[in-house]
């Protein structure tokens, strides 16, 4: 990926940030368990993108134009992270791992 990509990335996610952590909230909130959860940044549809939270398998059979290798980018899990798959318009769909402590990174 480019620099400019990367950034534009960084930038939309830090853009959504406050969605971010509010949909993290949420999901604990009702149960959820971290190990089972992802994150979807739609960047596609809206001027702003939309954060959902969402268990890792109903991602897969519910995101638009599944990529088999998104199954491998989210098993990968790497400790104290969650995945955020985030969708920008003209760009390529990206995995990004979301440090989960305060105040989340990426």
């Amino acid at each position: 990926m480019h620099d400019s990509d990367a950034q534009t990335f960084r930038l939309a996610l830090e853009s959504v940030r406050e969605d971010i952590v509010a949909a993290v909230d949420a999901w604990r909130a009702s149960g959820g368990s971290d190990d089972e959860l992802a994150l979807l940044v739609d960047g596609l549809h809206a001027e702003k993108p939309r954060v959902s939270a969402e268990s890792r398998k109903q991602l897969e059979l519910t995101i638009p134009a599944f990529d088999p290798e998104l199954a491998i980018q989210l098993a990968k899990h790497p400790p104290g992270r969650v995945p955020a798959v985030v969708d920008l318009h003209d760009l390529v769909r990206r995995v990004v791992w979301i440090d989960l402590t305060p105040p989340y990174t990426w």
